[in-house]
């Protein structure tokens, strides 16, 4: 669990930076661009969401890592 919280820390930070200010955290995005990062994040996870996962952590007002943890946790292999 580790080793994918830390893999997903930096996916995300990777992700921000590339989109300098007024990005600093995940509450800066809207919906699209979470979507956007949590398809970066199956890519480079191979870890699949389902639609569902997908669209509810896009939409979720303050959404956090952990969020992203849990949900890729609950995914089957």
């Amino acid at each position: 669990m580790a080793k994918i919280k830390s893999r997903i820390d930096n996916i995300v930070q990777d992700y921000l930076d590339s989109w300098k200010d007024p990005y600093s955290d995940l509450d800066d995005l809207d919906p699209s661009e979470k979507m956007d990062l949590l398809n970066t994040i199956q890519e480079e996870t191979g870890i699949l969401l389902d639609e569902f996962d997908m669209q509810e952590l896009s939409e979720k007002i303050d959404l956090s890592i952990n969020d992203i943890i849990e949900r890729l946790d609950q995914t089957p292999e």
